[in-house]
C-alpha cells in the first residue's frame, strides 16, 4: 500500500487492500507494450496508491480479482 497523500484522518492511513497480482497478465501486458515499441519496466516494489485502491475497493470490496498497475508517463 502506497499512502502518498496527507492531512486525512489517521484511520486512512491504515486501509489494506488485499488484491493478489497477476505475474502472467503483468507479462503478456509488459510482450504486448514491447511488441508496440513502448519501453516499459517492471517495479515489484511499487504498492496500490489511492487512485488504485479506492476504486477497486469500491468495485471489488472482497479483493477477488487479480490485480496489475500500469503508470505511464505523458511524454
Amino acid at each position: 500500500m502506497e499512502y502518498d497523500y496527507s492531512g486525512f484522518p489517521e484511520h486512512i492511513f491504515h486501509i489494506q487492500y488485499p488484491a493478489k497480482d497477476s505475474p502472467s497478465l503483468a507479462k503478456r501486458v509488459r510482450e504486448l507494450l514491447s511488441v508496440a515499441d513502448i519501453a516499459n519496466a517492471e517495479d515489484a516494489t511499487s504498492g496500490f496508491d489511492h487512485g488504485a485502491f479506492v476504486p477497486l475497493m469500491l468495485m471489488y470490496p472482497n479483493a477477488d480479482i487479480p490485480v496489475v498497475l500500469l503508470s505511464m508517463k505523458s511524454n
